[in-house]
């Protein structure tokens, strides 16, 4: 099994990657290593992408008798995961959305055909961008015991990174304009929150208080439009606005 990359490591590595096949590889590796081996990616809706860089399954490793048998029920209309995935803005454990939603019951069986297919420990991330973009990465795992749960916000951030990759491979990132503007000291929060450093660390190197930094996170959401530290990088990273 790969060496589980931490997120600094995984920009690194993506800095010289210059094609679409070798990211998808790259990218399958790295979530495998967490115990997510069952890969899904799909761009419903990106503008600023041409034609053939959209679609359902751009990276699809699910078992392929799942694909074909999902595809000819066209299940894509009513499966509550790829629903979730395109009408929500946060990242998601398949297992919770029968107990926060009020599925039908042919709903519920995609689900649980899903899983006796060998789609196990589900997640899904919606991946945004300013333009109306709108795609999303589901993860499953193909086993059911995958050992330590790893936080939605760092999994949120790898997909999310990845999906710059791709804009930047397919050429677009030059062609999209980000319209927030993040003060100096915003980027440098944010740059010393994206290499590992605490508040705490932060706040005595730049010599301003605990409270202040937890301010300035704050105003970057609210900026940026993400809910999370994960989501403020990636973005960041994904337009420009901050360089590691």
């Amino acid at each position: 099994m790969p060496r589980r990359l931490t997120f600094e490591e995984f920009v690194e590595a993506t800095k010289t990657i210059r094609t679409k096949a070798r990211l998808f590889a790259f990218f399958v590796d790295v979530v495998a290593a967490y115990g997510y081996d069952r890969v899904n990616f799909s761009i419903r809706r990106d503008s600023a992408l041409a034609e053939e860089d959209c679609g359902f399954g751009l990276i699809n490793t699910y078992p392929l008798v799942w694909q074909v048998y999902y595809t000819e029920r066209g299940f894509a209309s009513i499966d509550p995961v790829y629903r979730r995935t395109v009408g929500m803005a946060l990242p998601f454990r398949w297992r919770n959305i029968e107990r926060e939603e009020d599925l039908t019951q042919f709903q519920i069986n995609v689900m649980r055909e899903g899983e006796a297919a060998g789609l196990y420990n589900g997640v899904g991330i919606p991946l945004r961008g300013p333009r109306t973009q709108l795609a999303g990465v589901a993860l499953a795992s193909s086993v059911r015991h995958i050992g330590p749960t790893v936080s939605l916000e760092f999994l949120s951030a790898l997909c999310d990174h990845f999906y710059t990759v791709y804009y930047r491979i397919c050429g677009s990132l030059e062609n999209t304009h980000y319209g927030a503007k993040l003060s100096e000291r915003e980027c440098e929060v944010l740059i010393r929150a994206a290499i590992g450093r605490t508040d705490r660390e932060t706040a005595i190197v730049l010599g301003i208080t605990y409270d202040t930094i937890k301010s300035h996170f704050r105003r970057i959401f609210i900026k940026l439009g993400v809910p999370n530290r994960a989501a403020a990088v990636a973005h960041a990273l994904k337009f420009g606005l901050i360089d590691l």
